[in-house]
């Protein structure tokens, strides 16, 4: 028998997916127990064919989001790119006034706020990327949140920090203590840490050398706290030798690159791109982050599909047509390409499982 995966990736290249035409039978790939193919051949043949599904992470500090024009400008930016998960630092929510902050995409939001229009963390989501919260923590004081729970089936810990300028590895290390306890799957770990990890490379002053402000201890704490926990700088590990900054400083004339996202070495293999923006609206660049979306390996008991059910012409022209429609319906600039492929997956399951029920009843009748 072939697998699900086999017949319906076939079929949309080869009857739905415009520009793109494939020959022959059905292709040699597929998941173990498929008689036509292996799990190694269907990873390289799906790479030819298709790209990999993943999502992006976006971070910005946002200096305060209590006035209309700023929370337009926002999420203008964010329909733009449609980031799956957005952490935002220095909202400047009260906690007298519970914030709103959601759009048609973003409907998904959890907030950290203070008791005064100071400091501030908020986590979105975007619709097209369910995340089911199974725990979360939210600091009273408005500086983290913390998020564990699964997006589109992916376990994912991510925590929103905003790091005081006075020992700010030191509010780290308790906050990465809190994490490491609630964590669960893939760790990401974002904010504003308000020091860099190497100021030789990560800061530039319109100041003299001689003048210029020392370099921090925070750094140093900072790099040694990354070292001990296996935590590696995103950005960097994707521009090793590029000098860029998130933010600018109008006191000290100076850049400096204090936006930051930290992940554990066991997922430096989803790491796709990082990038940073320009300095618009805010004070600070946004910085965003792709990572592969590897969804976890399906368990025990896989449905395996029929194969008498593609034999017959009626059959294929039916299935055929049903996924054209499907895709036609559903390939939109408002849904996103790897929510509409997993869709299709159940759609072609129950389409086939209807199908076997109707011939095994006419068979006993």
């Amino acid at each position: 028998m072939y697998c699900m995966y086999c017949l319906s990736i076939w079929y949309a290249l080869r009857y739905i997916i415009p520009g793109i035409t494939v020959s022959g039978g059905i292709p040699p790939s597929s998941h173990g127990g498929c008689v036509s193919c292996s799990l190694r051949d269907l990873d390289s043949w799906t790479q030819l064919t298709m790209s990999k599904p993943h999502f992006q992470i976006y971070s910005l500090n946002v200096r305060g989001l209590n006035t209309p024009y700023k929370r337009h400008a926002l999420f203008r930016d964010l329909h733009k790119s449609r980031p799956a998960i957005v952490c935002l630092q220095e909202t400047h929510f009260c906690k007298r006034r519970p914030p709103f902050l959601k759009s048609r995409m973003y409907t998904d939001a959890y907030h950290s706020t203070a008791q005064t229009k100071s400091k501030g963390v908020s986590i979105l989501f975007h619709k097209d990327w369910t995340f089911v919260c199974s725990a979360q923590y939210v600091d009273p004081l408005g500086r983290l949140v913390i998020l564990v729970g699964t997006l589109n089936e992916l376990p994912i810990t991510i925590a929103n920090l905003y790091l005081p300028n006075d020992n700010p590895v030191s509010y780290l290390r308790k906050a990465y203590g809190r994490v490491r306890k609630m964590s669960s799957g893939t760790m990401f770990l974002c904010g504003d840490f308000n020091c860099t990890p190497d100021p030789e490379v990560d800061t530039q002053t319109g100041q003299p050398r001689s003048h210029a402000r020392s370099s921090p201890s925070s750094s140093k704490q900072l790099r040694e706290f990354m070292h001990s926990f296996e935590l590696y700088d995103s950005w960097r590990i994707c521009h090793p030798d590029t000098r860029d900054y998130t933010f600018f400083s109008h006191v000290h004339s100076s850049y400096s690159r204090i936006d930051l996202c930290l992940i554990h070495s066991s997922a430096l293999s989803r790491l796709m791109e990082a990038s940073i923006g320009v300095i618009t609206w805010s004070d600070h660049a946004p910085l965003t982050l792709t990572f592969e979306a590897a969804f976890p390996p399906r368990g025990m008991g896989n449905w395996r599909l029929n194969d008498s059910l593609i034999v017959n012409g009626d059959d294929v022209t039916k299935t055929i047509q049903l996924l054209r429609e499907y895709f036609m319906a559903n390939m939109t600039e408002d849904v996103a390409m790897s929510s509409v492929w997993l869709a299709h997956k159940a759609l072609l399951r129950g389409h086939f499982i209807q199908k076997g029920a109707q011939r095994k009843r006419s068979f006993n009748a």
